[in-house]
């Protein structure tokens, strides 16, 4: 990949925002003009439209403040302070023998149970990665330990400069079902698309972290064990789950003065 300076970072926000990947030098170009509120996770046209024409515009308008550009890192604004995530991806894609799309593997965690989940978060754009267990390594012929070919990888990718200027971001189709529109680009783009499990960006959760006692019935409430309890106490209200909270500690206590009867 060569002059790291011949890299330019874009991502697209709501406002400016700033990233580490700087200190490393490479220059890195916020777009926050023409922002609009759209539903972050909703399969609708008018919104991967929306969002096409602004990636458009941002890698348009990197080019202008640097022309010498040959490869992009294109950064959603979720990863933008996630350096380590960042440089690791440099670092991968500095070491293949040829010319691809790589992009790092995404994860959300789920606090809504006990145990916390994480789970592999950007489905839509890679289907492929749904369902992989968190520090899943594979091993793929012809690819390093901890990547696998796919249709398309988005969120936090490294791409030369060809791969946007061949056809840009749109709408691919059969819409939805053919993704958004970093697939329309990955797809277009003639090249092959790898995700690296080696190099891991983490989302925010689509959740609101729930407290811990609820968490526990909760996860307790879904399991075989505790259906009859479920069956009891009715739904999930907050005054359920303090019921549910309270019968779950005694029921500890007990097994816990079980266990020192037995020992």
């Amino acid at each position: 990949m060569g002059d790291r300076k011949k890299i330019t970072a874009v991502t697209i926000s709501k406002s400016q925002v700033y990233c580490g990947i700087e200190k490393a030098g490479i220059p890195f170009y916020c777009h926050f003009e023409g922002y609009r509120q759209v539903w972050r996770t909703e399969k609708d046209r008018d919104r991967i439209e929306y969002l096409a024409e602004r990636r458009n515009k941002a890698h348009e308008r990197a080019l202008e403040l640097y022309p010498e550009t040959e490869y992009f890192l294109d950064i959603d604004s979720y990863y933008v302070d996630q350096t380590s995530a960042l440089l690791g991806l440099l670092d991968e894609y500095s070491s293949l023998e040829k010319t691809v799309i790589l992009g790092a593997s995404t994860w959300w965690i789920d606090g809504r149970y006990v145990p916390l989940k994480i789970n592999f978060w950007d489905t839509w754009t890679t289907p492929e990665g749904r369902g992989k267990p968190y520090g899943f390594r594979p091993s793929t012929p012809n690819l390093h330990p901890g990547m696998i070919k796919v249709e398309a990888v988005g969120g936090l990718v490294i791409y030369p400069r060809s791969a946007f200027e061949r056809a840009g971001f749109g709408v691919p189709e059969p819409f939805p079902e053919a993704g958004n529109e970093i697939n329309y680009m990955c797809r277009a783009s003639g090249l092959d698309r790898i995700l690296t499990f080696n190099v891991r960006g983490f989302h925010p959760s689509p959740f609101p972290p729930l407290p811990l006692p609820t968490r526990i019935v909760k996860s307790f409430l879904i399991s075989n064990t505790w259906q009859s309890l479920k069956d009891k106490i009715g739904p999930l209200a907050p005054e359920n789950l303090r019921v549910a909270s309270s019968r779950f500690k005694k029921e500890l206590r007990l097994n816990s003065k079980g266990d020192k009867s037995r020992g």
